[in-house]
């Protein structure tokens, strides 16, 4: 089967670029210094852009911005490098990035995208989207895209008390639609799928406690293998190997199997450089 040559690049809350090449600088903004408009329909890269993004709707009320006089303003990088591996039919290299969107432990004044998008589209959860397409191109042309923002980020925080906790039946119905939904990598439905989560779950129906199991059973079944291949659910399962990408599908389809909702989202785990003061991430990582 011929590989059609389409990049679509997640970007996710905290302004991580899930590429395999990705880096991210942070430092403290101490001048913004740059202008605080983009004019509607002007792609010059090298001026700013205010934000405009969808609330996540998911988000806890508790999950909160610390005080003003605790918050930090951040000025942000994340770079991706990539390279055509093949291009057979000869189409053009495109890709898609999803901006992140406003959230109660983020808030984006503003941002610039090198090189500038073709196009930003609206997806259909209100989600911005930057269209990339940089026509035609070899096996063998590399090319990055660099993300610079302005951010005041807090600390994600996501209290769960099990005992708040209702059952399956009160799912609400636009999660369940979401969230509940099969896909190419998780085949919700197979039966490896349903024996494995049977075996996760057992008898037990409350929604943290069947969440719960199914993480130990992933950890406990699978092991840690990064590689470049992508491997679905149930390929996952055979070889019970795997990087946090197909742990988190493994995760998510035997508990979208059972009616749980689940997604996952990408972060970077940060360390900081003491010769020059910024913070910087080279992993991706997704969690459920």
């Amino acid at each position: 089967m011929k590989r059609r040559f389409t990049i679509a690049l997640l970007l996710f809350a905290a302004l991580l670029l899930a590429g395999a090449c990705a880096t991210e600088n942070r430092r403290p903004d101490e001048a913004a210094g740059a202008p605080a408009s983009w004019p509607p329909g002007h792609r010059a890269s090298d001026e700013w852009r205010p934000g405009r993004w969808a609330a996540d709707p998911y988000a806890p009320a508790a999950a909160a911005l610390p005080p003003a006089a605790h918050a930090r303003r951040w000025r942000i990088t994340v770079e991706g490098r990539f390279q055509v591996k093949e291009n057979p039919d000869n189409e053009n290299v495109r890709v898609f990035l999803p901006l992140p969107a406003e959230s109660p432990y983020q808030q984006l004044h503003k941002y610039k995208i090198d090189p500038a998008p073709a196009e930003i589209r609206d997806s259909v959860n209100g989600h911005q989207i930057a269209v990339f397409d940089f026509g035609k191109q070899p096996a063998g042309w590399t090319f990055a895209i660099r993300y610079t923002a302005m951010a005041t980020i807090g600390k994600i925080r996501w209290p769960i008390d099990p005992e708040a906790i209702g059952p399956l039946t009160e799912v609400p119905a636009p999660i369940a639609d979401v969230y509940l939904r099969d896909g190419p990598f998780f085949k919700i439905h197979d039966p490896a799928i349903e024996r494995a989560a049977r075996e996760a779950v057992g008898d037990e129906r409350r929604p943290f406690e069947m969440i719960a199991r199914i993480v130990s059973f992933a950890s406990k079944r699978l092991t840690y293998d990064m590689h470049p291949t992508k491997l679905d659910a149930v390929e996952m399962l055979r070889t019970r190997r795997g990087s946090c990408t197909e742990h988190s599908f493994v995760i998510i389809a035997l508990a979208r199997s059972l009616g749980l909702p689940a997604r996952y989202i990408c972060g970077s785990a940060i360390r900081q450089n003491p010769t020059r003061g910024e913070y910087i991430a080279h992993v991706n990582h997704k969690i459920v």
